[in-house]
């Protein structure tokens, strides 16, 4: 049995938060590459949830009918992440139907 100190346990935290606010810092950049510049304003704020924006695009590549993989990697937001917005996507499309 593995065990885990809450202070271990919030120095991981801590750890992955200040990597993923690099990460994101990285992307928000200048580059060549548009569409990692582009990446970056999906999002409220480094390692943040998606802005209003990021929600309408994901929304919009979902109607297109585009994969979640393509999704991901199109708008650099991790795969569990996309699909968690189906879900809540697919519930809002059920939802307003009635």
């Amino acid at each position: 049995m593995i065990t885990v100190r809450n202070d271990d346990l919030a120095e991981l935290r801590s750890l992955i938060v200040a990597l993923l606010t690099r990460l994101d810092r990285i992307l928000a950049r200048p580059q060549k590459d548009k569409g990692v510049q582009a990446a970056a304003r999906w999002r409220v704020g480094p390692g943040g949830p998606l802005s209003e924006v990021g929600v309408q695009e994901i929304n919009r590549r979902f109607e297109a009918g585009e994969a979640d993989g393509d999704i991901a990697r199109a708008m650099a937001i991790s795969f569990p992440g996309v699909q968690k917005r189906r879900q809540i996507w697919r519930r809002e499309r059920r939802d307003a139907r009635g």
